[in-house]
């Protein structure tokens, strides 16, 4: 995997550090990136609260997740770091990037044709702690269209299914 360190925004770190949006050639181009940043959270009622921690995350992208499964690093299966298809998207464990692009089409934003990233936190030993996700959807020339945050609501077990909270946000290349 690349690493890339950064406390720009993740668009930008994938960027400086080689692209990552489908203009290379895909042996050059990096299948996923391990990314490091900062969580801060600050309250100041009712009573004063705050936290600050290092965090690190993953950028993948989602048309090549079958290569990535290594000895360190699964999908769909143990490994010291990994990606479960089911803790993402619809939650059922279907195919990532036909499920976004499936809602980029009801969203209206056909444009964005190209690579898909899904930027998440990891499982760690099996462990997941996954309150967001982002997904950037760029067109076949690789500029960013799309990009989506999505928030999982894994609290109602007594629901039928368990849902994504998501909404699509067109990215203009004027």
């Amino acid at each position: 995997m690349s690493l890339a360190d950064t406390n720009e925004t993740a668009n930008e770190s994938a960027s400086a550090s080689g692209n990552g949006n489908g203009n290379e050639g895909t042996a050059s181009r990096p299948v996923a990136w391990l990314l490091s940043g900062r969580v801060m959270h600050e309250r100041l009622r009712p009573k004063h609260h705050r936290f600050d921690y290092p965090v690190f995350y993953v950028r993948v992208d989602l048309d090549r997740l079958a290569s990535l499964d290594s000895g360190w690093f699964g999908i769909d299966r143990w490994r010291p770091l990994g990606l479960r298809l089911r803790d993402h998207g619809p939650l059922d464990g279907s195919d990532l990037a036909a499920w976004m692009r499936a809602q980029l089409s009801a969203a209206g934003i056909g444009e964005a044709d190209g690579k898909i990233w899904l930027q998440t936190f990891p499982r760690v030993f099996g462990y997941a702690f996954n309150p967001v996700s982002f997904w950037f959807c760029h067109d076949r020339d690789g500029k960013l269209r799309a990009r989506q945050p999505a928030f999982a609501d894994h609290a109602a077990a007594d629901q039928q299914s368990t849902t994504a909270h998501t909404a699509a946000h067109s990215i203009s290349q004027d």
